[in-house]
């Protein structure tokens, strides 16, 4: 399964500065034709809404597809901290630690990062074992 997305610059520029914090050794699939293949996986405006349900793919199913398809990232654009009382309860820290065991690569903060003040964004940062960016306009 391949995953084709129309990225706004924004989101673009984004996954850019995610990729050059990314190890060199991330980008190895060689295509027949010489170019290098990657497959992106995103979600985004998660706001705690981790499971599977009818209206949604879970973050199991997300991570699932990941680790199938060699050469792929697991990319969040944000949002994903606050929401559900879930993520509400200890400010963003449990999704977190639920984003780091499904294996995301990286992630954008959105606003509703910043509203538990930004001494809790930067918690929930230094929590995280996949890059980190802001890329929020001012």
């Amino acid at each position: 399964m391949k995953v084709s997305i129309l990225y706004t610059f924004s989101m673009l520029s984004s996954l850019v500065i995610v990729f050059s914090l990314l190890p060199n050794n991330v980008l190895v699939a060689t295509a027949e034709n010489g170019n290098k293949q990657i497959t992106i996986f995103h979600t985004n405006d998660m706001h705690g809404h981790l499971l599977n349900n009818s209206n949604q793919i879970g973050i199991d199913i997300i991570a699932s597809m990941k680790n199938m398809e060699s050469n792929s990232l697991l990319i969040d654009a944000g949002d994903a901290t606050q929401g559900l009382p879930f993520a509400n309860l200890r400010k963003g820290k449990d999704v977190i630690t639920i984003m780091n065991a499904a294996g995301y690569d990286g992630t954008a903060l959105g606003n509703h990062e910043f509203d538990f003040g930004l001494e809790q964004v930067l918690k929930n940062v230094a929590l995280a074992k996949f890059s980190v960016i802001s890329a929020n306009d001012i």
